[in-house]
């Protein structure tokens, strides 16, 4: 049998436990006299129903389930039940998820992760009615909104710092400049999958540090106006960077750049990596230029890329599996690290890089020849100053690795043929 009492000479909880024979022995309850922090962050690494059921345990526990700072739903546990009343009560299925979105926002909550489908897509949930915001205007800090109806004078927060947009939907006369006026302090902003009816994303938040833009069907304009801006994310955009126009207010002030599976045409990459002089850490994913070839078909190869940032200290270039491209030409004295994925080519340039300490190349040659161990040869010389260079080859004949690690004192050099 087992009690919770509590020892009245201390103050830690104990656990008596009572054997076959009838002696009964006291043992420190070492989860309950854990500190209150740590029980919550256990009770929200589970199930909100499996936390709840904690409360049985002591009145101690029952004080921290309801406590807790983070409190998350998920409709997948609902099941069924909730899938009917979406269908039958779907009005007061709605007023009923507002009233505890109001009660999170009274109760002033820091962050807000806000992701609510409805069954019917041309019906998304309307943040802009029947929810009171200004309630923690003051303490919100993070908002995350997906797959909801969102209008231009939606918010006013001016203590938001990090705003996440995913899959939203906006009013007829949404306009992006006056909505995004509603958080003069974001330092931190992601918009992914925006309507393809907007033509212009302005951001005029001085303060703005990071901005992630994906796979928005916007097709007119970027603008960005903050001095403060040092990371910049693009992924999946559907337009060729040619016709899309950029405009930021002081690209001198980005360290961070990275483009991901964006579409480029000949020479678009080149001059736009070049507007930002000061960057440190350069990653190109994916990239690839769509162009029709003599024979009709398209010719995703990128051209020879120029890479000249005499601050950058890190450069991460992956291409496709059907992508090559003719040559890396690298100008970057203090380059410390760089990773290439792809197709066999030259890196010009990158012997003078005196500061790598770190080479990777993951290659994909159509076949092994000779030329092969010529390109290995002059591979190992132009990174003869790095300490570290892992070399990696795969084809559909052979498997092959070369890991070459440089030290002051020794060279080692190890090879696998599969």
């Amino acid at each position: 049998m087992w009690k919770t009492p509590k020892d009245p000479n201390s103050h830690k909880i104990t656990i008596t436990e009572t054997t076959e024979g009838g002696q009964v022995i006291a043992r420190v309850d070492r989860i309950s006299n854990l500190p209150i922090d740590i029980i919550s962050q256990f009770l929200l690494r589970v199930l909100p129903k499996d936390a709840a059921r904690t409360s049985i345990l002591s009145k101690r526990w029952q004080r921290i389930w309801a406590s807790l700072p983070d409190i998350y739903f998920d409709n997948d546990e609902v099941g069924m039940l909730f899938f009917g009343m979406s269908v039958i009560k779907r009005s007061s299925c709605e007023l009923l998820v507002k009233k505890w979105i109001n009660i999170a926002l009274e109760n002033k909550v820091k962050t807000l992760h806000l992701a609510i489908k409805t069954l019917n897509y041309e019906e998304p949930f309307r943040l802009f009615s029947g929810i009171s915001f200004s309630s923690c205007s003051a303490t919100l800090v993070v908002l995350s909104i997906k797959d909801c109806e969102i209008s231009s004078d939606s918010f006013m927060l001016p203590s938001l710092r990090s705003l996440f947009l995913y899959n939203i939907m906006t009013v007829d006369d949404f306009i992006f400049a006056d909505f995004i006026a509603g958080f003069p302090r974001i330092e931190e902003l992601i918009v992914e999958y925006f309507p393809e009816e907007l033509d212009i994303i302005l951001v005029p938040n001085p303060n703005l540090n990071f901005l992630n833009v994906q796979y928005t069907g916007c097709s007119g304009k970027l603008q960005i106006e903050s001095r403060k801006l040092e990371s910049l994310v693009f992924s999946y955009l559907r337009v060729e960077v040619d016709n899309y126009e950029f405009e930021i207010t002081c690209t001198s002030t980005v360290k961070n750049l990275t483009l991901q599976n964006v579409l480029v045409l000949e020479r678009t990459l080149n001059s736009f990596i070049n507007r930002f002089p000061l960057l440190e850490n350069l990653v190109i994913d994916g990239c690839r230029r769509d162009v029709f070839s003599v024979g009709g078909f398209y010719d995703n190869n990128l051209p020879s890329l120029f890479v000249s940032h005499k601050n950058l200290a890190k450069f991460v270039l992956k291409l496709g599996t059907f992508n090559s491209i003719d040559k890396i030409v690298i100008h970057a004295p203090n380059l410390k690290s760089f990773e290439y994925y792809g197709r066999l080519t030259s890196f010009p340039g990158i012997w003078a890089s005196r500061r790598l300490k770190f080479g990777k190349l993951h290659l994909r040659p159509k076949v092994l020849n000779a030329n092969w161990y010529i390109w290995l040869r002059n591979i190992l010389e132009s990174f003869a100053q790095s300490k570290h260079l892992c070399l990696i080859c795969r084809n559909e004949q052979d498997d092959v690795e070369v890991i070459s690690a440089r030290a002051k004192t020794e060279t080692q050099t190890e090879a696998n043929i599969q």
